[in-house]
């Protein structure tokens, strides 16, 4: 399996969204992220080592407690015995705003500096309203690169860039919102992009 491919060379493995992994899965993995060794039971039994520069990493959104709030479906709470297996965790925090903008500009080159600016205004107010349970929708990078694409989109297709604008907002952001998220979302619409 891949795991034990992982432990034997100077490799780094990336265990991506480790919270919908099966707990009975998880715990196989143990004593490989214990550093004791992995015993491979359907070959004999066999150890294997771990390269000494051999790494495992891995990523989550509920930082392995599972989806008390219904918006990681999927997610199992881990147990502790896993966890405590990773002795660094690091909180990733959104961009902020200057690398918003960049980021815009670099995949959306067509778009207004001035646009630009009022996407990242729109961008932070989500944001804010999402950290401070206002909104259960949160605005990731591809979100709002999907947002800056669909308002480049719009505005070649519409000669009303207010309506182009209200579409591509309505396209990415709006029609997947509950209804309570969206009342929330179009008053930061509605001021944002004015």
């Amino acid at each position: 399996g891949i795991l034990p491919q992982m432990l034997q060379g100077p490799y780094i493995g990336i265990l991506d969204e480790i919270d919908f992994v099966r707990p009975d899965v998880a715990y196989v993995m143990q004593r490989g992220l214990e550093g004791n060794g992995l015993v491979v039971t359907e070959d004999g039994g066999r150890v294997i080592k771990a390269h000494p520069m051999s790494r495992l990493f891995a990523t989550g959104n509920t930082v392995g407690q599972g989806d008390e709030y219904g918006m990681y479906q999927g997610a199992r709470p881990q147990s502790i015995a896993l966890l405590e297996r990773f002795t660094v965790w690091a909180k990733v925090d959104y961009l902020r705003s200057s690398e918003r903008k960049k980021l815009v500009k670099g995949r959306v080159p067509s778009l207004a500096a001035d646009m630009v600016d009022v996407i990242d205004k729109y961008v932070t107010e989500h944001l804010e309203a999402f950290t401070t349970s206002k909104v259960l929708q949160p605005i990731t990078p591809r979100g709002y690169l999907e947002l800056a694409q669909g308002i480049a989109m719009y505005t070649q297709m519409m000669p009303d860039p207010k309506r182009a604008v209200e579409k591509a907002v309505e396209m990415v952001v709006l029609d997947r919102a509950t209804v309570q998220d969206r009342a929330v979302l179009m008053g930061i619409t509605n001021r944002v992009f004015v």
